[in-house]
């Protein structure tokens, strides 16, 4: 199975990276942390072909979002892998988080019953029947949000009453034990192993309400150029050892810098060659000159805007 490195995703040089200590969720993420090129260490390859380095920091999978989003509030450069159902869950509740999934590495256990987790809707007869009968339903708290958007949609037009209460876990034996008719839970192993809540309880799938795969998930960069500004105004704004920080610290090696790149842009031009890399060098600088001035992005934006008409 092919696993994009994670490198492709991960430019900074140094960053830290959130991972579930949950036990079947950290196994298969500390799995997969080898097949997308981190060390145990916590080291990978850049696209510059440079090492960089992942301070590993275990939390509840759950939380990893809310993890990542409280570095990212603080200015600091983190990212986290976790369950896309959990991670969609956060973001069902989480207003205007800068998130976004970066990528997604497929879960693949021929052990599970759907090869992967899956939340379902869980039942005795493994049906769902055309009544107008009163079904008391739980949900696990993990899941609350998304549940409740399903079973919303899933009866908004059927004859069926339902009521919904949420609980830590064990919505299996809440079912088997009559406290509710049917529960929304995540089935791993199910009907194949013996052992597993669904097989003990003698519950049934009804319906599958999504599957699990694992995200990285990261700030989301939706234009490149205003989060290359945002990162270079952060630096100008917490000053650090980074290159940028030095030059942003000296105006006359900002306009040296200046026509450094605009000469070698010239040069790539002429000779046709490596323009991309020198074109990015020349904008670079020109956005370490407009943070020095601490111009903001949307002034720069709107002007350019006003050259379309």
């Amino acid at each position: 199975m092919f696993r994009e490195a994670i490198g492709l995703f991960v430019p900074e040089p140094k960053s830290k990276l959130y991972i579930p200590k949950n036990s079947g969720l950290h196994e298969y993420v500390n799995n997969l942390l080898s097949d997308i090129g981190v060390s145990d260490r916590g080291e990978f390859t850049r696209t510059d072909e440079s090492v960089g380095t992942l301070e590993i920091i275990s939390a509840r999978g759950e939380d990893v979002p809310q993890r990542v989003d409280d570095c990212l509030l603080r200015g600091e450069v983190a990212y986290g892998l976790t369950g896309d159902d959990l991670f969609d869950e956060y973001m069902l509740g989480a207003g205007d988080s800068p998130l976004g999934v970066l990528n997604t590495y497929d879960w693949f256990d021929p052990s599970a019953q759907f090869y992967r987790p899956a939340l379902c809707l869980l039942n005795r007869e493994g049906q769902i029947p055309d009544s107008s009968a009163m079904v008391s339903i739980a949900v696990n708290k993990k899941y609350e949000l998304s549940s409740r958007q399903y079973l919303s949609q899933r009866f908004q037009s059927s004859k069926l009453q339902i009521s919904i209460v949420a609980y830590a876990g064990d919505t299996e034996n809440t079912v088997a034990e009559g406290t509710h008719d049917w529960c929304v839970e995540v089935v791993y192993r199910g009907e194949r192993s013996p052992a597993s809540a669904m097989s003990k309880t003698g519950l049934k799938v009804a319906e599958v309400v999504r599957f699990s795969d694992i995200s990285l998930i990261g700030r989301e960069i939706v234009n490149p150029w205003e989060e290359e500004y945002r990162r270079i105004s952060a630096v100008a704004q917490k000053p650090t050892g980074s290159s940028t920080s030095k030059l942003l610290a000296d105006s006359n090696a900002i306009c040296k810098k200046v026509g450094e790149e605009s000469a070698e842009f010239v040069r790539a031009f002429t000779q046709e060659t490596g323009i991309p890399e020198e074109f990015n060098g020349v904008v670079y600088a020109l956005m370490v000159a407009a943070a020095k001035q601490q111009v903001p992005w949307q002034e720069i934006e709107a002007d350019l805007k006003s050259r379309w008409s």
